[in-house]
């Protein structure tokens, strides 16, 4: 395929004159002789000697940072090698009037480098120039030797200076404080306990400057956290708690003591429900002689009280009322008992005020949590501690108001539904660290609640929480035995079940996205009833049950407690029906039964040899109460959930 333009150049070629063909010939012929001189001259000014002179150096107030020197422009300009390395040179402006190139120190050295490969080119220093340019490169020297960082202690926590390094490097480590971000300096600071995040984040710079005594604690608070991994899988301590009336921890649990001691006094203990954490905690106190706050449900305080009394034989304060009296503040504060006890409820009650810089704003005063603060405590023990995972709740900001204590977390379940329900702990173990609710949740929950950075989650709490199951201590407790007991359905009970079903099936059926809520929440009534019509058929079968496992206890091999059961239903009718069948060996209670009621029914199961049966709802039984003396534990029905089998379990 010809090219169209071509095919007309040449035709107009063909069309011009002899003596138009001559004239072109002898244009191109010096075109050809002028390119040949210019390589000529090209090739002799290589060979030439050139002279670049530095005439002058362009400082204000005698600054070396970065001055800018002139060069002059060298009138050789066919010296194609030299004109390309001055035009690629950062920072080179050519100065028209003066006809000079002005050129930063920091570009100069690299062109000058350069330009020493070339033989032909020499330097011509003015005096006062070179010297400018000697004292700019002492003075890079010393500032290429500074640190990236300087890392010392102040006030019990790492204090960063930027010196050279960037900013997003530490602006990125996880609870970092930024102390200072002026033109002259950018600080940042952490608290020592977090001191490793320092150390990982930069592990791969070499300039970096510890100061002495951060390097000190950066090895302490590294050999501690060894320390405190290895703790977490121990099964026996190096020390020995002692408590009164002959009572003793076992190894596993002064592990726990030991493990808290070593955090600092601030820590979470969440070992599985049943392997002791009030012993833990009253061990943890006793070890050190500390003077206690105990913060717990309601249904559990005469619980604490006991367990207090018989291990240590102090005679606990228990807080009542909404707001303390005179009498309760001149005792608390001048009297000072070791152990007080107080309940969320009123722990939590806040009373409103109004502000005294704004009248129309309204600030709540935990009046409980001012006066222990007042009596100055040592330590706070939150038992139930997933009672406070509600930040917005008045008993979580209550905590917040109870100032200068330690804080010890008891809870089964650390993480109930979300993991931002540990917030609520460690912006109370960490306050320095953790000071948003919202930063906490950017680093560690995805949009949809799902916990993220696990293992950087699992490295910070490995330093202030302990978990053990059952498994983990099971040499040191007994075993426990699970048998599934399957029930058919009476005619009556499947009719029931059947028509309780189809309403489901035509609720499913009939769902409306814009009324998603009201029909889910329908959903779950519905099957609530399907357990309950379930539960109430089996009664005579549990009831039959809990006689066979009471009479089998002399046959059993392993006779655990004393061969009493435990029954736990979710529903009151049920519980009460079983009770009803089980006659007067058996004691019952649910959400009706008074507080101090449940108590004493539990201390009848515990040391009435006549009762052999206790039977209760599992969300008023599940939580604070001890029933040790059972051997035996029956679920009428289950639960929503494995944790509330775990707690019911752990009571026994």
């Amino acid at each position: 395929m010809t090219n169209p333009n071509l095919e007309n150049l040449q035709k107009e070629l063909d069309n011009l004159s002899s003596e138009e063909k001559q004239l072109l010939e002898k244009l191109g012929n010096l075109r050809a002789k002028r390119n040949n001189k210019k390589d000529e001259l090209t090739e002799l000014v290589k060979e030439m000697p050139m002279m670049v002179k530095v005439i002058k150096c362009l400082q204000k107030n005698g600054e070396v940072t970065d001055p800018t020197f002139v060069l002059e422009n060298n009138p050789v300009k066919y010296h194609h090698e030299y004109v390309n390395l001055l035009r690629s040179t950062t920072g080179r402006f050519y100065h028209k009037p003066e006809n000079t190139n002005h050129i930063p120190a920091s570009s100069l050295e690299e062109l000058l480098e350069k330009l020493k490969l070339i033989p032909t080119i020499n330097i011509d220093w003015d005096f006062q120039a070179y010297q400018a340019f000697q004292k700019f490169k002492a003075w890079q020297k010393k500032e290429e030797e500074k640190p990236l960082y300087e890392i010392t202690i102040k006030d019990d926590r790492f204090q960063i200076k930027k010196v050279k390094g960037g900013m997003w490097d530490i602006d990125s480590i996880e609870g970092i404080k930024k102390e200072k971000r002026s033109k002259d300096e950018i600080s940042w600071s952490l608290p020592k306990i977090e001191g490793w995040r320092i150390e990982e984040k930069l592990k791969d710079y070499q300039r970096i400057s510890w100061s002495p005594d951060s390097l000190e604690e950066l090895k302490i608070e590294g050999e501690k956290r060894e320390r405190l991994s290895k703790l977490a899988s121990k099964l026996e301590s190096s020390i020995n708690v002692k408590l009164e009336n002959g009572y003793q921890l076992r190894p596993f649990q002064e592990v726990a003591v030991e493990f808290v001691d070593c955090a600092g006094g601030d820590a979470i203990i969440a070992d599985m429900t049943g392997l002791g954490k009030t012993w833990e905690a009253i061990g943890f106190i006793e070890y050190k002689r500390l003077h206690a706050i105990i913060i717990c449900p309601a249904a559990i305080k005469e619980n604490w009280r006991r367990h207090i009394k018989n291990l240590t034989s102090e005679d606990a304060y228990i807080c009542k009322g909404s707001t303390p009296s005179q009498w309760d503040v001149e005792y608390l504060i001048n009297k000072k008992p070791r152990y007080v006890i107080i309940n969320y409820d009123i722990f939590g009650k806040g009373l409103d005020v109004a502000d005294r810089k704004d009248n129309d704003r309204k600030e709540i005063r935990f009046l409980w949590a001012e006066v222990l603060t007042a009596a100055n405590y040592d330590i706070a023990v939150c038992d139930e501690a997933h009672k406070i995972k509600n930040t917005s709740a008045n008993r979580t900001r209550a905590t917040l108001h109870l100032e200068n204590v330690k804080w010890l977390f008891l809870t089964a379940t650390p993480i109930l539904n979300r993991p931002r329900e540990l917030y609520s702990y460690l912006r109370l173990i960490r306050p320095g660290q953790y000071t948003s609710e919202d930063n906490f949740c950017n680093q560690y929950i995805f949009m949809d609640g799902s916990v993220r950075n696990v293992d950087r989650l699992r490295k910070s709490l490995s330093t202030i929480m302990i978990r053990r199951r059952r498994e983990d201590v099971q040499k040191e407790l007994p075993a426990i035995e699970r048998i599934y007991d399957w029930h058919e359905l009476s005619d009556t009970a499947r009719d029931r079940y059947e028509i309780a079903l189809e309403g489901i099936y035509q609720q499913i059926a009939e769902f409306d996205s814009s009324t998603e809520e009201i029909s889910i929440t329908g959903l779950l009534a519905q099957i609530t009833r399907l357990k309950q019509i379930v539960a109430q058929d089996k009664v005579e079968r549990i009831a039959e049950l809990a006689l066979e496992l009471a009479d089998s206890f002399e046959d059993s091999p392993t006779k655990l407690g004393e061969g009493k059961v435990v029954v736990f239903s979710g529903f009151k009718a049920v519980a009460r029906g079983i009770g009803k069948r089980l006659g007067h060996e058996a004691v019952v209670f649910d959400g009706d039964t008074k507080q101090e009621d449940r108590q004493r029914y539990v201390d009848q199961f515990q040391s009435d040899p006549k009762i052999k049966f206790l039977v209760a709802t599992g969300y008023v039984a599940g939580e604070g109460l001890d029933m040790t003396k059972a051997g035996y534990v029956i679920f009428s029905d289950f639960g929503w959930t494995p944790a509330y089998h775990q707690q019911c379990e752990g009571r026994i």
